[in-house]
C-alpha cells in the first residue's frame, strides 16, 4: 500500500500560507507597496509574509500567506488550492482579500470549489480551491485558514495521528521575503525536532512550551532538469513526539516491528485452508517457478485501493481474499505472505520508505516514514522482493521503492535491510526502425520498441486507469516525439499491459514526411529534437536519475541500387576509452550490409545510465557527457543519389 496519511499532511502544509491571527489582517507596509519585480529577478511572485501557527494542544493548524503578484506569469498566483485528507482533517475559516496596486481593497466573496486530487490506499485527498479576485502584476493577495485534524484516540495519539509529528515547510515554489512559525506544545509526550537547510545561525527557539522561528530571504526551490524529488530538497524542520526514552528509537521501531509480524501472522487466518489453496495450484519445479506460481495467483487479486467492487467487505484474511478475489494494497501484499509460507517459503511483511516523497531517518520515530509496504521471500541465499500490490511483474518494483531502507518485521521485533537498486539492464528501451523507399515515393517502413522492467513498469503505472485506445494514444503520441515532425504512425500492435508481462512491446507503421530519395541521415535520428539535456554553466542542487537505465536503438535503411556509397564516420564512443563498469557508456556505430537488392545501412546507438544521485561538484562531468552525446547524435552520413543530396531536418 501506497501513500498514508503522513504524506499528505506535508501536502496541506506545503506552500499553502499560513496563520489567520484572531482578529484583522496584518498591515501591509510601505514596502510590501513598493516591492517591485527587480528585486526578485526571474520570480513571477513573491511571498512577501508567510505564518503558521500549529497548536498539538487544540490540534489545529492557523495559515496565513502574502503574495506580490510581480509578472504576468504570476497571476495564477490568485487561484489557491489547499490539499487536505478527507476523512482526518477539516477545512474552516477560510478568508481572502485582493489589494490593487493603488491601495483599492477587494475582499474575497466567491465560491469555494470542492474537487478530489488523490484516491487510494484507503485514504482520499481532496482540495478547496477558489479565486482571489481582480488580481493582475503588482496585486497583493492575502489569504487564511485554519487546518483541524479529527480528535484521536488517546493511545493512537503518537503512533498513528498527523498532527504530534508537525512539519515547517520552509522552501516553496516562490522566493519568501519573511517567513515565521509557531508550535504550541503539548506537554504530556518528549518532543524532538530534526531540520534540513536551515540557514547557518537559524534554528527554532523553545521558550517554555512554545518554539518559535523566523526566517527572512529565502529562496524558490530550483527549478532544474534532473531534479531530485521535492522531499530530498525542500528545507524543512519536523517535530516529532515519543511515548519512548527520548534517546531510544530503536525501541520504538523493534515495537512496530513486532506489532506487523503479529498483523501478518493475524491475517493468514486458518493454515490448513491456506494449504489447500496451496495444494490447488500444483506447484511444481524449481523454488524459483514455484514462487512465480504462487505471485502470479496473487496477481490475479483485484486492488480495491484502485478498482470498485460492488458491496465488498473489508479485508479479514488471506484465504477470504483469495476466494473473493478482491482485498485492499495491503491485504494482496499480505496474502503473498501467506501464501508463501503456506508453501514453506521464509517469507516477511516490509515497511519501507519511499524516494519520492521521504527522506527516512531512523532516529524519527514515526512510523509512517515507512509508509510502502511489498514483501520478502528468500530462495536459499537470495532476497526476492515483490509488490503485487503495485502491479509489479515478478522481481521488480517501483522505482521509488528501490534503494531505500525497509524494516523486516518478525517476532523479534524486525530487521533493517536496504532494498536493491536496478541495474542498467532492469530498465532497458529497445527501439528498432526500418525504412525503404516507396515505389510512390517517399520513405515507408515500421518502428518497433520494446520496455522491460522499471521502464514497462513506469509505463505501465502512468497509464494504467485508461483503457487500450487510451494507452494506444499515449503511447502513439510517445513514439511520435522520436522521429521528425510531421512522420505519420499507425500502431500496428501493443502488448504486454498485464502486470505479469516480462516485456511492453508496440510496433508501428512509419511514414516520413518531405524527405526525397537522396538525403543526409543523422545517426541519432530518433533521439533529436529534444536539445542539449544539460545547458546551465552551474548547478544549485545535485543531479537526479529516478533509476539507472539502458537504451538502445537499430535503425536499418534500403538503400536504393542507385545510391552512392556512403562515407561512414567511425564508431564513437564516450568515454572516448570508458575504464571497466563505467557508470556513463554511450556508443554509436554504422555500418553497410550488402543484399541481393542492394545494400542496408546500419546505424546502432547504445546508451548507459548507472546513476542516480549526482553531487554539483561531478555536475560538469555528466553535463559534458551528455554534450558528447548529443555531438555524436547530429554526425551526418550522406546518401546521394543522381539528384543533390536535400538535407533532413
Amino acid at each position: 500500500m501506497r501513500g498514508g496519511p503522513r504524506i499528505f499532511a506535508a501536502m496541506a502544509v506545503l506552500g499553502f500560507g499560513v496563520l489567520a491571527w484572531a482578529g484583522g489582517w496584518p498591515v501591509v507596509t510601505p514596502a510590501e507597496r513598493q516591492f517591485q519585480a527587480q528585486q526578485a529577478p526571474g520570480a513571477a511572485a513573491i511571498v512577501l509574509e508567510k505564518r503558521v501557527v500549529c497548536d498539538n494542544q487544540a490540534n489545529i493548524e492557523q495559515h496565513f500567506l502574502r503574495v506580490k503578484i510581480l509578472r504576468a506569469a504570476g497571476v495564477d498566483q490568485a487561484t489557491v488550492k489547499i490539499p487536505y485528507l478527507h476523512t482526518e482533517e477539516t477545512i474552516s475559516g477560510i478568508g481572502g482579500r485582493t489589494i490593487e496596486p493603488n491601495g483599492a481593497i477587494v475582499r474575497f466573496h466567491g465560491r469555494v470549489r470542492r474537487a478530489e486530487i488523490y484516491r487510494g490506499g484507503g485514504y482520499r485527498v481532496e482540495a478547496l480551491e477558489f479565486d482571489l479576485p481582480q488580481a493582475r502584476v503588482g496585486s497583493i493577495l492575502d489569504y487564511r485558514y485554519t487546518l483541524g485534524y479529527n480528535a484521536p484516540q488517546e493511545q493512537d495519539f503518537v503512533y498513528y495521528t498527523l498532527l504530534p509529528e508537525t512539519i515547517w515547510q520552509l522552501q516553496g515554489r516562490l522566493p519568501i521575503r519573511h517567513e515565521q512559525f509557531k508550535l504550541i506544545v503539548n506537554p504530556r509526550y518528549p518532543l524532538r525536532y530534526f531540520s534540513t537547510g536551515l540557514p547557518a545561525g537559524h534554528g527554532p527557539v523553545v521558550k517554555g512550551r512554545q518554539v518559535t522561528l523566523r526566517l527572512n530571504n529565502i529562496p524558490a526551490l530550483p527549478n532544474e532538469p534532473l531534479a531530485p524529488p521535492l522531499a530530498l530538497l525542500r528545507k524543512r524542520v519536523v517535530f516529532v513526539y515519543s511515548t519512548h526514552h527520548i534517546d531510544a528509537p530503536k525501541y520504538f521501531w523493534r515495537g512496530r516491528g513486532k506489532k506487523w509480524a503479529k498483523t501478518a501472522r493475524k491475517f493468514a487466518g486458518n493454515k490448513k485452508k491456506l494449504k489447500a489453496v496451496v495444494a490447488a495450484l500444483h506447484l511444481a519445479g524449481s523454488p524459483q517457478q514455484r514462487l512465480r506460481a504462487i505471485y502470479r495467483r496473487v496477481l490475479r487479486i483485484r486492488d480495491l485501493d484502485v478498482t470498485t467492487v460492488a458491496n465488498s467487505k473489508p479485508d479479514h484474511s488471506a484465504v477470504a481474499a483469495l476466494r473473493r478475489n478482491y482485498a485492499t494494497g495491503t491485504g494482496i501484499n499480505l496474502t503473498l505472505v501467506a501464501l508463501a509460507r503456506a508453501a514453506g517459503f521464509p517469507a516477511y511483511w516490509v515497511h519501507s520508505a519511499e524516494r519520492r516523497d521521504e527522506v527516512f531517518s531512523a532516529a524519527i520515530e514515526d512510523p509512517d516514514q515507512v509508509s510502502n509496504d511489498l514483501v520478502l521471500v528468500r530462495l536459499g541465499k537470495d532476497a526476492v522482493f515483490l509488490d503485487p500490490s503495485g502491479q509489479c511483474p515478478y522481481g521488480v518494483l517501483l522505482w521509488w521503492e528501490t534503494g531505500v531502507p525497509g524494516l523486516v518485521a518478525n517476532r523479534h521485533g524486525g530487521q533493517w535491510v536496504q532494498l536493491p537498486m536496478p541495474l542498467p539492464s532492469g530498465a532497458e528501451r529497445d527501439r528498432h526502425l526500418q525504412l525503404h523507399w516507396a515505389a510512390a515515393g517517399g520513405w515507408v517502413g515500421t518502428l518497433q520498441a520494446r520496455w522491460t522492467g522499471e521502464a514497462a513498469l513506469g509505463l505501465r503505472e502512468s497509464w494504467r486507469q485508461r483503457d487500450a485506445a487510451g494507452r494506444a494514444r499515449a503511447l502513439t503520441g510517445r513514439a511520435r516525439g522520436w522521429l521528425p515532425q510531421g512522420t505519420e504512425l499507425k500502431m500496428l500492435s501493443s502488448q504486454g499491459w498485464k502486470t505479469s508481462a516480462e516485456a511492453l512491446q508496440a510496433r508501428w507503421q512509419v511514414r516520413l514526411p518531405n524527405l526525397g530519395a537522396g538525403v543526409v541521415w543523422s545517426e541519432g535520428m530518433m533521439s533529436l529534437g529534444r536539445g542539449p539535456l544539460l545547458t546551465a554553466t552551474r548547478r544549485l542542487e545535485p543531479l537526479y536519475f529516478p533509476h539507472p537505465y539502458l537504451h538502445s536503438d537499430t535503425i536499418a535503411i534500403h538503400l536504393l541500387p542507385q545510391a552512392a556509397t556512403p562515407a561512414l564516420p567511425p564508431p564513437a564512443i564516450v568515454p572516448t576509452d570508458p575504464p571497466p563498469n563505467s557508470p556513463l557508456l554511450f556508443s554509436e556505430r554504422a555500418y553497410l550490409q550488402p543484399t541481393a537488392g542492394g545494400r542496408i545501412l546500419h546505424m546502432q546507438r547504445r546508451l548507459r545510465v548507472d546513476l542516480v544521485m549526482v553531487p554539483v561538484n561531478d555536475y560538469t562531468i555528466v553535463k559534458e557527457f551528455f554534450a558528447a552525446v548529443a555531438q555524436a547524435d547530429n554526425r551526418q552520413i550522406a546518401v546521394g543519389v543522381t539528384a543533390p543530396v536535400v538535407q533532413a531536418q
